[in-house]
Order: C-alpha cells, then sequence, then structure tokens
C-alpha cells in the first residue's frame, strides 16, 4: 500500500476515535472543579457531559459560567445534582440526553404537547435540594421528567426555565420557598407542586401546563400540616386547572394573576378548567383566611363544569373568612361557587365588586352564613349545553345580605334560595333582560314554614 494511502487511512482512523470519544464522560473534571477549597467557585465554560450523579458540597456558591451539563446516563433513578445546605448555583443549563426541541407551547400546544412526551430522558429528577437556605439562579433545565426537587427550607428559586414531563417543581414537607420571575412548561402531575409545604410565594411566573395543574400547594394529612401562608401573585397561569389548593389551606393571598384554563388538547387529559380552587377532599383539614383579589380569569368555555372560583370542603369542615373582590371572569360553567357540606357551614364570606359572565351560574353558595354579596356585576350567556341559567343560587344560607348587585342576560332566576334563612336582597339589586322567575323562593322541605325564612326584597 502507498505511504500517502496509508496515512489518509490513519488519519480516518483517528478521527473516528476521536469522534467516538467526544462526549466522554466529564464527571472527574467537573467533580474536581467542585472540590476546591473556598465557597465561591466558576466553573470553565464548556458543555459537560455526566454519567453519574454529581453533589455539590455545602456552603458552595456555584457560578456556572453559561455551561452547560447533560446527563447521559437513562439508569438515573433518583436526581442528577445534588445541592446541598448553603449552596447556590447559578448561570447554568442542565439536560437529559433526550433534550427537548424548542417548542411553542402557547400557540402550538396540542402538537408540541404530542412531541415534547418523546424528548425527556425517563425517571431523570435533574436537582434534588436538601438543607437550608438553597438558591437557584438564572437556571435552563430541559429534557428531564422532574426538573427540581427535594425536602428544603428558605428556598429562592428565580429566573428559571424549566420543562418536565411529569413535573417542573415538585418539593415535599418544606418551608419559606420563593418562586420567582421565571417560565416553566408542563407536567403530567403538575406544573409547580408543593405537598405538604408551607410558607411558599409564586410571584411573577409564567406557567404552561394544559395537562393538568398550575400552582399546587396541598398535599396535607392533618389540620396539623394543613398548607399555611400561601401567596400566588403576579402570575401569567395557562393550565387545566390553574391554582388548585386540594387539601385546605389557611392564610391565603391569590392576587393580580392572569389565568386561563386551557382548552383540552386531546382526549387523554383530566382537565375540569377550575380557575381557581381551594377545597378539600377529605374532612381532616380546614379553609379560613382566603383572599381572592384583582385576578384576570377566562375558564374554558365548552366544558360544562369550568369554574371560576371554587371554594369548597366536599366531606364537611371548617371554612371562615373567605373574601372574594374585584376578580374579572369570564366562560365556564359557574363564576363563583362557595359550598360546604354535612353540619358545617362556611362561615363570613364576603364577595365584592366581581365582574362575571357565566353560561349557567353567576354564583352558587351552598351552607354559607353571615355572607355580604354586594356591588358585583354578572351577565349570563346562553350556550348549546344549557339554558337554564342563575344570577345568585343560595341553598341553606342564613345571614346574607345581597347589595346593589347587577344580574343581566338570559336567566331562569335573578334569585332562587332554597331552605335559606334570613336573607335580605336589597335594592338597588339592577335585574336586566327576559327571566323567568325574578326572586325565586323554593321549599323543598314542607316542614320549613315559609314565614320562618325570612326572605326580604328591600327597597332600601
Amino acid at each position: 500500500m502507498k505511504p500517502t494511502r496509508l496515512i489518509f487511512l490513519n488519519l480516518i482512523v483517528l478521527f473516528l476515535l476521536l469522534a467516538i470519544d467526544l462526549h466522554a464522560s466529564d464527571d472527574k473534571q467537573l467533580n474536581a472543579q467542585l472540590s476546591k477549597k473556598g465557597t465561591q467557585i466558576t466553573l470553565i465554560k464548556k458543555t459537560y457531559y455526566i454519567d453519574n450523579v454529581v453533589n455539590i458540597p455545602a456552603n458552595k456558591k456555584v457560578n456556572g459560567n453559561g455551561s452547560k451539563l447533560i446527563f447521559k446516563n437513562e439508569l438515573i433513578k433518583q436526581w442528577a445534582l445534588t445541592l446541598n445546605a448553603g449552596c447556590s448555583l447559578s448561570n447554568l443549563e442542565i439536560a437529559g440526553s433526550n433534550q427537548s426541541e424548542e417548542f411553542n407551547f402557547v400557540n402550538n400546544g396540542a402538537e408540541a404537547y404530542r412531541k415534547f412526551n418523546f424528548y425527556y430522558t425517563p425517571e431523570l429528577l435533574a436537582v434534588w435540594l436538601q438543607g437550608d437556605k438553597i438558591s437557584l439562579n438564572n437556571i435552563k433545565i430541559n429534557g428531564c421528567k422532574k426538573g427540581i426537587g427535594g425536602n428544603a427550607t428558605n428556598v429562592s428559586l428565580n429566573q428559571l426555565n424549566v420543562k418536565g414531563s411529569y413535573a417542573c417543581i415538585e418539593m415535599y414537607i418544606s418551608k419559606f420557598i420563593r418562586v420567582t420571575n421565571s417560565t416553566f412548561y408542563g407536567g403530567s402531575f403538575g406544573c409547580i407542586t408543593f405537598p405538604s409545604c408551607s410558607d411558599i410565594t409564586v410571584e411573577k411566573c409564567m406557567l404552561y401546563n394544559p395537562k393538568s395543574t398550575g400552582v399546587n400547594p396541598g398535599g396535607a394529612s392533618s389540620e396539623a400540616m394543613t398548607p399555611r401562608n400561601i401567596n400566588v401573585r403576579y402570575n401569567t397561569i395557562i393550565a387545566g386547572d390553574c391554582i388548585n389548593l386540594e387539601n385546605g389551606a389557611i392564610d391565603v393571598m391569590i392576587s393580580d394573576n392572569t389565568i386561563q384554563c386551557a382548552p383540552i388538547v386531546d382526549k387523554t387529559i383530566n382537565n375540569s378548567a377550575i380557575a381557581v380552587q381551594v377545597h378539600d377532599p377529605k374532612a381532616n383539614s380546614i379553609i379560613r383566611n382566603v383572599t381572592i383579589t384583582r385576578n384576570h380569569i377566562v375558564a374554558y368555555q365548552d366544558i360544562m363544569y369550568g369554574i371560576g372560583i371554587n371554594i369548597g370542603n366536599i366531606l364537611g369542615n371548617k371554612i371562615n373568612q373567605v373574601v372574594i373582590t374585584n376578580n374579572t371572569m369570564s366562560g365556564g360553567n359557574e363564576g363563583i361557587r362557595v359550598e360546604n357540606k354535612k353540619n358545617f357551614v362556611a362561615d363570613q364570606v364576603t364577595i365584592l365588586n366581581n365582574n362575571v359572565i357565566c353560561y349557567a351560574f353567576g354564583m352558587r353558595l351552598f351552607q354559607v352564613s353571615n355572607g355580604t354579596i354586594n356591588n358585583n356585576t354578572i351577565r349570563a350567556y346562553k350556550s348549546t349545553w344549557n339554558d337554564n341559567l342563575w344570577g345568585i343560587q343560595m341553598h341553606k344560607c342564613t345571614n346574607l345580605t345581597l347589595n346593589q348587585n347587577t344580574t343581566t342576560g338570559f336567566m331562569k332566576h335573578y334569585y332562587e334560595t332554597e331552605k335559606s334563612i334570613n336573607v335580605d336582597i336589597r335594592k338597588p339589586n339592577t335585574q336586566k333582560g327576559e327571566v323567568t322567575k325574578p326572586y325565586s323562593v323554593l321549599f323543598s322541605d314542607p316542614s320549613i314554614p315559609q314565614t320562618n325564612n325570612k326572605i326580604r326584597l328591600r327597597n332600601d
């Protein structure tokens, strides 16, 4: 063989060997940098291909310097990167070996989700947080089943961009979590979830998750573990159930959010389209001191059971001090629902200055006591699936005052009271449009005399 040909063949072999080793493991190099003395570490900017779990020691402040970590090993069953107490991590991209494309989720939701399910590394959780005083800043996470998980306190998550097929954030039994200025896509379990967590703030974030919930602080197993001090403010949320506190809550502020219940992108999605919900499917937690104010809500119109705001206790327990004010909501079956069951009442309920457009019920109040419903505007429209429309329906309520409300549109009832006592409907409550029965007092229980119910229609 001629020498020139032999040299050429050797060059080809060398090139192939280099190509094979192009994505060799960078574990040793990365760990050497993380183990340096001192607390401040700046990584050499490059793409690191990692085979094993990476542990950042306690109190290290790591600047990723625009680097990227790609976890190659799909057999990692727990988490890829661990942050311990006192750690901070910034300016880094983290990805599974199957990175998702840059889909336009908002404008092409169904197609983006169909593709997205094929572009994540199975079982991979990108970042695990454990300990106290941990922060992430300017972090991008892609191609993983879960983005961020852990059990930690005093956590700051700022300027994140996370795509997670199962959940973007899923933290358990944690406290003092602050999530700000971030963008989240996906989550069949929930976009950002905090089971049995308290002292949570989600602020100035964008969440997109038509498959499931947007923000879900919940998971209480007892009154002592009922989530407390929940603040969800100044966010844009597009999801199936957008804000869902599913196991009761104490001291809640949900304000100044733009919320849209997403349309169903395929028939496998359980999307009930409830924009804001604080409820309890069990009987061992409570709902207290909940304020929902200044939110702009769009429910999905084609879903029969879509609700703007739902406060309820399915099996019956304590509900008190609920304030719903200055919200605008349109679409969906119901605007506002407050309900309790069994022998419990929802006590001290205030509903003021809301603007509701609905397709069945403006408000539904079940076993509400000591309530003030003033200065609300309700507009009802017929839909293809319902022509029985109510302005405000009251069932087994006591001591309610309604004043200066406006109900318009085609309605069966402007106001309906059933088995209610001491309901004071004062004028000016303005009604416009066609109505079958402007004021309907129903006595389905013949043992309750009408004179004892004290339903008053007043002109003062």
